[in-house]
């Protein structure tokens, strides 16, 4: 959805895709807490909900790449 709306992928630890990604390997091997799932899980939530605000109000957004 970012990708379609004209917002690049950050490809660092700080991003939520890839947060959520990492934590649910950790899971899987028994490295996260109840807390760190939920940390994880509400900060993608959040950003899905403003990605569906920005596209549901018509924003355009312009990165500007210098």
């Amino acid at each position: 959805m970012r990708e379609t709306l004209g917002i690049p992928r950050s490809n660092t630890a700080a991003d939520a895709v890839i947060d959520l990604q990492t934590t649910a390997v950790a899971l899987d091997l028994g490295n996260r807490s109840p807390e760190e799932v939920k940390a994880a899980l509400l900060d993608a939530a959040g950003i899905i909900r403003d990605l569906h605000i920005v596209r549901d109000s018509g924003t355009e957004i312009q990165i500007d790449r210098k």
